[in-house]
């Protein structure tokens, strides 16, 4: 992949409303997730009201009730007649979510992503590429991990995600979740449940880029998953029917916090 996060964001603001009409008309659009989930599982659309930094979410029986971001640290580096650039920016955060039983689950999150690419040509000059062609991306990484934390007696959970990918070191992802004992995997999901055309967002950024959410397995079946967007209709939350009550608020909690962090909104 040859263009860089920079120039992707840059790319999407240019063109966001030309696909702000070209993703309506695929609003109903859920991505794919295993059959047996499809099956004995059930899907809930992810609502809420006003803007904050981190949104009151609601979906099934649970919901967001207080949450709060800092600030994001960026650091960014390149030189005026060096084709080298790198960018870092980190942030965190916590968000409280209870259900209609009465459980419920404190999380503490944090972020960081970590940039080096090459300029092809050209001069680089406060972030900016003047001539020359598109950036080369020697290695890029995204990295989330969350505490979540029940009830006092209980063991806290640890979610992890990883994205990392560039000419150096090729691509790859793995996630999971654990309190120690138990260990469920993460993995992203790239594909709609039924493809038909390409829509906006692969168009502009490429399937390979845009992930549509991510799907939780534990012994090699699938319990949960979230969709990401790209717009409110499209923010769904899969849970398999037959989950304890702990299983499904740590799945909930786990689902709430990648979705405000991953989430892409067009409209």
């Amino acid at each position: 992949m040859k263009n860089s996060p920079k120039v992707i964001r840059i790319s999407a603001l240019l063109t966001l409303c030309l696909l702000s009409f070209l993703t309506s008309v695929q609003a109903q659009r859920l991505m794919a997730v295993s059959d047996n989930l499809l099956k004995n599982g059930t899907a809930y659309p992810v609502t809420w009201n006003g803007m904050s930094t981190f949104p009151k979410f609601r979906f099934h029986t649970f919901q967001v009730v207080e949450g709060k971001t800092g600030f994001t640290k960026t650091k960014y580096n390149s030189k005026l007649f060096d084709r080298l650039e790198t960018s870092k920016s980190d942030h965190n955060g916590s968000f409280l979510i209870l259900s209609l039983a009465g459980d419920s689950a404190m999380v503490n999150f944090s972020r960081n992503l970590d940039y080096r690419g090459l300029t092809s040509g050209g001069i680089v000059i406060g972030g900016i590429q003047f001539g020359g062609g598109d950036e080369e991306v020697l290695e890029s990484k995204d990295n989330y991990a969350a505490l979540i934390e029940t009830k006092p007696t209980e063991t806290a959970w640890k979610l992890v995600v990883t994205k990392n990918y560039g000419t150096e070191v090729g691509s790859n992802f793995f996630g999971w979740l654990t309190d120690g004992n138990r260990r469920i995997d993460i993995k992203a999901v790239f594909d709609y449940q039924e493809p038909g055309k390409k829509g906006a967002m692969e168009l502009m950024m490429g399937s390979e880029f845009w992930h549509k959410g991510f799907e939780f397995f534990e012994d090699a079946r699938s319990i949960g998953a979230v969709q990401l967007g790209p717009n409110k209709k499209q923010f769904v939350i899969w849970l398999a029917n037959d989950l304890d009550p702990l299983t499904e608020l740590v799945l909930a909690s786990s689902c709430i916090g990648l979705l405000r962090d991953f989430m892409i909104v067009l409209q």
